[in-house]
């Protein structure tokens, strides 16, 4: 069988693409100083030039230095320290690379007087990768070599290069580490002609006496008083206002929502341990991974999709088949290998993911004759076919869906769900006789799309056509569904339905003869893909302090049974009695359509069951009790907003059916509060000086413009320039140029006005643009 090897892939420039694709070589060589190297294995090649027996470890993708530490204390190389790299812009527009120990206590006022910097703090992520070609979380001292016009002034802790411990660092992507020593570290930076400035950053005795710190005064602790608790009566309105055994719970839902969670004290190891606010990108780690979607991977950007994840997308793959299967598209299944003949047909198609691209180049221990490309999308596997079919006006339309995986071997740091290398989707590839034809299928994929997040995963979004700047590589045009993540003022792109006109009929020779007997007729075709990105959207829109909330529609299990009140003073027989009971309601709720699951587990307390489907955002909990049981009702608990309800059995038989309406009124709710968070950070922008503020709030602007692609480049680059110098020194905060989402199709009713809105154009505009800052 054949054994393929992955070979890091080829950064493809415009220029010379033909001649590195022809040339069968897929190795760097030792590049003339002017190269950049954008991924860990250039990288590598030039430390090891320098240092040849680096010692390299292998890990899961660690952000920052706490995530880092985890994987730190299994290195197998004994003796090292972890570093932090802090990539800064001063007032005066200087930038720095500042290099220390991960323990140092950096303090900027030192670090300013030091190197004669004024008021620095960290720059835009736009800045660090025009100059060090490097994305934060990555960030390292080699990465300086690529900061070709001298522009960054590299500085050394002076502690750090004395160390006699090894030092860690991130060669370019924050999967991998190196090992070297201070030495090791100087002697590169003097064979690649670096300068740098070594730099103490200990605080000295005379500064720390002209600003002695405040002493915060004590206050005395308040007296612990003796109250009565029957009926609660004199208990502070911030306690628990219920007793455990009265009411377990509702003891439960205050004791954890009144506690005092500062610093995530006390909570569950196997629980969230970060605020959605405070971290959002920890957050939305530990989310995935403590509610069993994600599991990583030893390939950087890959991952493992565990059940929980894969049947959130089971519901979403059944709703979109049936959907489409009614408007007569065809299934199948094309190889996920394509030629570089093939691949490199149509120029800018293959220009618009030459980046992305990976390659098969050996056959077991053979160099293969030609290497073989793992598709990126499979316009340029299935149109040689379509070629093939496709000959009478008879055989068209042709439309025919696949499910199946992709590889983009991006090298921007990935984002389980929203950014990785390989991920599983659909994409449609259709064929038509007229532009009308393709237009009508082009919009009802995109309404489909809209639907898919709308009306199944309750995210609203904006449905609109990209601009030429932002549309897809070799299209005519090309439609999209935007979504929004208010917690850190960014969107997604969501889905994307595409017109290709006839530039892939000419270029795969898909010609027909049509009623007329006239021959080489060329077909007009679509493409168009939805992907797992879908996951990752709606858990960080839906997403709390205590994990997942996932929608009725999509959720895997949407009502979970749970016996309660079940202690020492309830006898068996009225225990099994309510177990009993939990399994008729169960077999009722299956039977009438409902995924619902029954934990009558004895082993484990109510407490860490009521936990355990929050975390996995298991929208309603069905709650069992002597209470209940006496009373012939159930209390259904609802994930998304706390609410309790009390609920009569009534007609079993029919029982499901007011659960389902609970289910179907969730959806509403969460849909609608979703959306309201959206028209709220939606704003018409008209003035640049509001531009920058509005955006800074988290929110995304409608401005009217010209359309021009080198007018949206303009905006995006002042945007950046402009968000680095008011940013505050939070590495977290998402200071980057804005860019165009789409224009959308529901414009405001608010006049256009005749200027573009950027202040360095003088063009009329021409429509109102969604702006703003994305993923």
């Amino acid at each position: 069988s054949l054994k393929l090897q992955f070979l890091y892939f080829i950064v493809f420039k415009k220029k010379i693409f033909r001649r590195l694709l022809l040339s069968g070589t897929r190795h760097f060589t030792q590049p003339m100083s002017s190269s950049r190297f954008e991924n860990a294995e250039g990288m590598l090649s030039q430390i090891r030039a320098v240092i040849p027996e680096v010692p390299l470890e292998e890990h899961a993708e660690a952000l920052t230095v706490d995530e880092w530490t985890p994987f730190h204390k299994n290195f197998k190389t004994e003796g090292s320290v972890l570093t932090r790299c802090l990539f800064l812009k001063d007032k005066k527009k200087q930038l720095f690379l500042l290099v220390t120990l991960a323990e140092t206590k950096t303090d900027l006022k030192v670090f300013s007087k030091a190197v004669g910097a004024k008021e620095p703090r960290f720059a835009a992520e736009d800045v660090l990768l025009e100059k060090l070609a490097v994305k934060k979380g990555s960030v390292n001292p080699f990465s300086i070599i690529n900061d070709t016009d001298k522009s960054v002034k590299l500085c050394f802790e002076e502690a750090m290069l004395k160390s006699e411990k090894k030092l860690c660092f991130h060669p370019m992507e924050n999967s991998k580490t190196v090992i070297i020593s201070g030495s090791e570290l100087e002697e590169f930076m003097k064979k690649n002609s670096v300068e740098y400035q070594s730099v103490d950053l200990t605080v000295k005795a005379e500064d720390a006496a002209a600003a002695p710190a405040k002493k915060k005064e004590k206050k005395p602790a308040p007296k612990k008083e003796k109250k009565e608790n029957e009926n609660k009566k004199g208990v502070s309105k911030e306690g628990v206002q219920v007793g455990k055994e009265e009411d377990f719970s509702k003891w439960y839902q205050q004791v954890i929502t009144k506690a005092e969670l500062k610093n995530k004290k006390g909570v569950s190891k196997e629980g969230v341990q970060v605020g959605k606010e405070e971290d959002f990108s920890k957050w939305y780690q530990q989310v995935i991974t403590k509610a069993e979607l994600i599991e990583f991977y030893d390939v950087s950007g890959c991952y493992i999709l565990r059940p929980n994840a894969f049947n959130i997308w089971k519901q979403i793959q059944r709703y979109f088949d049936d959907a489409i299967t009614d408007m007569g598209v065809e299934p199948c299944y094309f190889p996920m290998f394509v030629t570089q003949d093939a691949l490199e047909k149509e120029e800018s198609h293959v220009e618009g993911f030459s980046a992305e691209v990976a390659w098969v180049t050996k056959s077991g221990g053979s160099d293969m004759e030609k290497p073989i490309a793992i598709r990126p999308t499979s316009e340029t596997v299935m149109y040689p076919a379509f070629a093939k079919w496709i000959r009478s006006y008879r055989d068209l339309p042709l439309r025919l869906n696949q499910w199946c995986n992709v590889v983009r071997w991006e090298f921007s740091h990935p984002t389980p769900f929203i950014r990785t290398r390989e991920f599983l989707w659909q994409e449609g590839h259709s064929a038509f006789q007229t532009q009308e034809e393709a237009k009508e299928e082009v919009y009802a994929i995109l309404d489909l799309y809209a639907s898919v997040y709308e009306d199944l995963l309750a995210v609203p979004v904006v449905k609109g056509t990209k601009t030429e700047k932002e549309k897809f590589a070799g299209g005519l045009y090309t439609t999209t569904v935007e979504a929004f993540v208010p917690t850190v003022g960014r969107s997604v792109q969501g889905a994307t339905s595409h017109c290709l006109g006839d530039h892939f009929s000419k270029m795969f020779g898909i010609k027909y003869e049509n009623e007329k007997c006239e021959k080489d007729q060329k077909v007009i075709q679509n493409s168009w893909g939805l992907t797992t990105r879908t996951i990752g959207v709606m858990i960080m829109v839906h997403g709390d302090d205590k994990g997942l909330v996932i929608p009725p529609r999509v959720a895997p299990t949407q009502v979970v049974l749970i016996a309660t009140g079940m202690n020492k003073d309830v006898p068996k027989e009225k225990q099994q009695a309510i177990k009993d009971e939990i399994t008729v309601i169960q077999k009722l709720l299956k039977k009438g359509g409902i995924r619902a699951v029954a934990d009558l587990r004895d082993n484990v307390s109510n407490g860490a069951k009521f936990h355990h489907y929050e975390l996995r955002g298991v929208p309603v909990r069905l709650e069992v009790g002597p209470r209940e049981l006496e009373n012939d009702e159930v209390r259904l608990c609802f994930r998304h907003s706390g609410e309790k309800r009390s609920v009569k059995l009534g007609d079993k038989e029919n029982f499901h059916k007011s659960v389902q309406e609970c289910l179907d009124e969730m959806q509403k709710g969460m849909l609608n509060k979703a959306r309201e968070v959206v028209n709220e950070r939606t704003e018409i922008v008209t003035e640049w000086k509001q531009f920058v503020p509005i955006l800074n709030k988290k929110k995304v602007c409608l401005i009217p413009f010209c359309l021009d692609e080198d007018c949206e480049t303009q905006i995006k680059k002042d945007s950046g320039d402009e968000a680095a110098d008011e940013s505050e020194v939070d590495e977290r905060a998402p200071s980057m140029g804005a860019k165009s989402l789409c224009i959308p199709h529901e414009q405001p009713t608010q006049e256009l006005g005749k200027k573009c809105f950027n202040p360095k154009c003088t063009k009329e505009a021409q429509k109102w643009v969604l702006f703003g800052r994305s993923y």
